[in-house]
């Protein structure tokens, strides 16, 4: 699987069948609500220019605070 960050302002514009893994009320928001990811194995076509992440750098990635809120104990 391979992995894209996108800016929220290209949720509408995702061609859903091509990434059957999400859709727009499933996909994986930033804690701020700016960005979203999506995964696929074959790169979809409505994808021109984006960084494409392996499944160990997306998980590094969300693990950071833009992404998964700091519990205190």
């Amino acid at each position: 699987m391979k992995y894209i960050i996108l800016p929220i302002e290209d949720l509408n514009e995702i061609e859903w069948f091509e990434v059957p893994h999400h859709n727009e009320n499933n996909v994986r928001k930033s804690l701020n609500g700016s960005k979203f990811i999506i995964k696929y194995e074959e790169k979809p076509s409505f994808i021109n220019e984006a960084i494409e992440y392996s499944h160990s750098e997306i998980l590094d990635i969300v693990s950071g605070s833009e992404w998964t809120e700091e519990i205190d104990l």
